[in-house]
């Protein structure tokens, strides 16, 4: 009795060292099935204890593919010898993760059965630390190896830079101008002795102000760095020729062996300001004849209301009160001048809306209305023309859409929309009306089941008098 009280003790020590450790234990029998595992082998495996329990090891991807072989040959030793030979490998976890573990064991008797218990680490840490010092030690030997290469390399490089950026400076068809940091000119090309009026050898060794007189920009840094390019400055001067130049100055800072200059780049622009000055001219010149058309078309269609609006009241009166007394080929002759009368209103009222956007003078005023009235309202007065063409109009608008319009301006750009799709929409056609919001806005669609328009007559939608012809 006291033996099996002995054996059950020494049970629960052993069970709560594997349930603490920080290994990874378990217990395989001779025919390749798991007794036993402990919490860090579920957490480091990602694996549930029922998933690992009476399952053979080889059901579960315990060992890497590319391991397994060596280590069934290693399993099966273990049972002859009694342990296993120490090896290390990465595994790919339930969830994806890749562990680097090492692994021993020994074989015990459990119960009068030899059973084979597998201690696993978890050596990811120094494997990863390996790896990174294997990494770090390949750089610093290729570091190592081309650094003396690369500094020879680099020196003729310098050399032939230093050659490249002369040939570059004394062929550039602009002035180029070397200045040290006292201010001195220390070298410039051709170009630049071209601009200044004096020989290289008088403009080597002079103060730069001495030469440009450049005053100093708000906008400029107050310490300039090296590889950039600052501002352009545009400035005009008097060559030592007496030539008056305009030029178009860039500053950049270099370096030169141990010294720095800024090297100030400079093109002349004298005959594009001169063209410029022609532009601005031409466009003044023309924003005042483009005034006075807006002006001459405001006045002249205004000046045209008044004899149509006689023209359209008097075919309206002789239509509508004297139509009996009127011979049919004269009620037609009425009838279409009183069409055509309305038709030159619209136009008329279309140039003075023009007018009025092109001079600023549309007034738009702006009252809380209700959109889903206002549309519908719009469809009603187009119905005699969806009824004359057999169209059917559907509606998909939200029962309230409150928003600040024009009430007058809305329902010219919704008459507009649908007259354009009732006279291209073939006859038994349909045109729907949608309306919804979206966001802070709302959308108002108009659809129908005609043609359509092409890419290129989209371009044509916006443009001033732009018609689509078919």
């Amino acid at each position: 009795m006291k033996e099996i009280t002995r054996l059950k003790e020494i049970e629960r020590r052993y069970k709560a060292l594997v349930q603490d450790t920080s290994l990874i234990l378990l217990l395989i029998n001779s025919e390749g099935k798991i007794l036993d595992v402990n919490p860090t082998a579920l957490e480091i495996y990602g694996y549930k204890e029922d998933d690992f329990l009476d399952k053979n090891y080889k059901e579960l991807d315990l060992i890497p593919k590319n391991k397994r072989d060596s280590f069934q040959i290693l399993f099966e030793d273990a049972f002859k010898k009694g342990s296993v030979k120490p090896m290390e490998f990465e595994i790919l976890s339930k969830d994806g993760g890749y562990y680097w573990l090492s692994l021993e064991g020994s074989v015990v008797n459990i119960r009068q059965e030899p059973c084979l218990q597998l201690i696993l680490q978890d050596i990811n840490e120094r494997k990863m630390a390996e790896m990174r010092l294997i990494e770090i030690q390949n750089i610093l030997q290729d570091f190592s190896s081309t650094l003396e290469h690369k500094i020879v390399e680099k020196s003729k490089e310098l050399v032939k830079s230093e050659e490249k950026y002369r040939a570059l400076m004394q062929s550039s068809p602009n002035s180029i101008l070397l200045v040290n940091r006292q201010g001195i000119i220390e070298d410039c090309n051709d170009t630049a002795s071209i601009y200044i009026g004096l020989p290289k050898d008088q403009i080597i060794g002079r103060n730069i102000l001495n030469i440009y007189s450049i005053k100093h920009r708000e906008d400029a840094p107050d310490k300039m760095k090296i590889g950039e390019i600052y501002f352009p400055i545009e400035f005009e001067f008097t060559n030592h020729k007496g030539a008056k130049k305009v030029l178009s100055s860039n500053f950049s800072m270099i370096q030169l062996g141990d010294e720095i200059y800024t090297q100030i780049v400079s093109q002349e622009i004298s005959a594009r300001k001169e063209a410029e000055e022609v532009i601005k001219r031409e466009l003044s010149r023309l924003k005042e004849l483009d005034k006075m058309k807006s002006e001459f078309v405001y006045r002249a269609s205004h000046e045209l209301k008044t004899p149509l609006n006689s023209l359209n009241v008097a075919s309206r009166t002789l239509l509508n009160y004297f139509h009996e007394d009127l011979d049919e080929n004269i009620s037609k002759l009425l009838t279409i001048i009183r069409n055509n009368g309305e038709r030159l209103k619209h136009l008329v009222e279309d140039l003075l809306d023009v007018a009025r956007i092109e001079s600023q003078k549309m007034k738009i005023t702006k009252k809380q209305e209700n959109l889903t009235e206002l549309i519908k309202q719009c469809g009603e007065d187009m119905s005699y023309f969806l009824q004359k063409r057999a169209l059917s109009i559907h509606w998909d608008i939200a029962e309230d859409l409150f928003v600040q319009v024009d009430k007058v301006r809305f329902e010219q750009v919704i008459l507009n929309l649908l007259s354009n799709a009732i006279k291209n929409t073939p006859p038994k056609g349909k045109i729907t009306i949608t309306a919804k919001e979206t966001g802070n806005f709302i959308e108002i669609k108009v659809s129908d089941t005609g043609v359509g328009i092409t890419e290129e007559e989209q371009k044509l939608l916006f443009k001033k008098f732009g018609k689509i012809e078919r």
